[in-house]
């Protein structure tokens, strides 16, 4: 866990699942996500409850265990014990908020996409604010459309007709709880902080259903742990197999030109396939700060590859579109290899050689012995 972490720290998923165990305690689950999209755990918490001292505690523990904790830009999660460090993903909750902000003060919070959207379902209603069905559904649209937005002119564009619009009571609830956090929870402004394109705790989701598939509710501790460490070697397998076949498999498809297979050759099937989009798509939009090595667009800030816009400028400057230095070392492949733990792996020799012994024939000599 711990060489995996050092390697890929930048983001952190944290969050919990429930009725596991007879003692009705939650199990706290912490995962990163490595340079080929891959999810490794990092770490596992079972609370006595979910109080405030209780998760100082378990984030303490967490910092001292792993002192690159100093390098994490992203922690999600769908509470708001969130993203701590850089961002912090979170269903707004103020407990865990006071709780991440004092432990990790350099964070940025990031509320989750699913959380956001239903936080505003429960609160914007007729019976809580005293609005119309009508008002709702405008209103609600207006948010909605406010949270997909990708930059920051666009969203105060959507502000000023939220305002001409929206009644009187949701306004003020907006503009008390949301509107100065903006840069937590609108799509466009969140992935400028570094997430990863990750706007959702999604990866955690598919590893407690993986979790609750295997592990009947209400187990005793003892066998719970029995079947933990089961899935876990098996979620370790799977990735042990996934790296082998990063090496293995080679594409069938031809690529466009020399810079898309130098790309191939340097980067991770999965950051190649998001650049190759990049490489193919051309887009005339004006996006103000972007040179050649730097972009303020949304995917460029958060993934720390090069862009559509980035390949234009070059494209218009007439020069190579390969340049291994607009990529971050982290998706890279010569750095995915090091990491992982099934490469680092001595080779086990062995004891001794068994002979096997394979009758061939030829192929007219079979068909002679079947008509025989």
């Amino acid at each position: 866990m711990k060489e995996e972490f050092q390697a890929f720290s930048e983001m952190v998923c944290a969050d919990a699942t429930y009725k596991l165990i007879d003692i009705k305690i939650p199990l706290y689950v912490l995962l990163i996500e490595d340079d080929n999209g891959r999810s490794e755990i990092t770490a596992f918490g079972l609370f006595v409850n979910e109080q405030r001292e209780t998760l100082e505690w378990f984030f303490n523990k967490y910092k001292e265990c792993y002192l690159a904790c100093s390098m994490t830009r992203v922690f999600i999660t769908d509470k708001s014990l969130s993203i701590i460090i850089i961002i912090i993903f979170l269903y707004l909750d103020m407990k865990e908020r006071t709780v991440i902000k004092p432990l990790f003060p350099q964070c940025r919070l990031v509320i989750c996409l699913f959380h956001t959207l239903r936080t505003f379902n429960l609160v914007i209603t007729c019976e809580k604010l005293g609005i119309t069905p009508d008002e709702r559904d405008r209103s609600k649209g207006i948010i909605e459309k406010l949270r997909y937005c990708k930059s920051e002119r666009e969203y105060q564009d959507m502000y000023t007709i939220f305002l001409s619009e929206a009644p009187h009571a949701v306004k003020n609830y907006f503009i008390k709880n949301w509107h100065d956090i903006r840069e937590e929870w609108v799509t466009g402004l969140a992935f400028n902080s570094g997430n990863f394109l990750n706007a959702t705790n999604n990866r955690l989701e598919s590893f407690n259903s993986k979790l609750k598939s295997v592990i009947p509710i209400f187990l005793n501790l003892s066998d719970f742990f029995k079947q933990l460490f089961v899935i876990l070697k098996c979620v370790r397998s799977e990735r042990d197999n996934k790296t082998i076949g990063v090496i293995q498999k080679h594409p069938t498809k031809k690529f466009k030109n020399d810079d898309e297979y130098k790309y191939y050759k340097l980067l991770t099937p999965y950051e190649f396939n998001y650049l190759k989009q990049s490489l193919s798509i051309t887009d005339n939009s004006n996006v103000l700060c972007t040179t050649l090595t730097v972009c303020s667009c949304g995917f460029f800030n958060s993934m720390k590859l090069p862009c559509i816009h980035i390949f234009n400028k070059w494209i218009s400057t007439n020069n190579c579109l390969y340049d291994e230095k607009l990529c971050d070392k982290r998706w890279t492949r010569n750095y995915y290899y090091m990491s992982q733990t099934i490469l680092k792996e001595p080779l086990m020799p062995c004891e001794g050689e068994t002979p096997v012994f394979v009758d061939v024939q030829p192929k007219i000599s079979k068909i002679i012995n079947k008509i025989i």
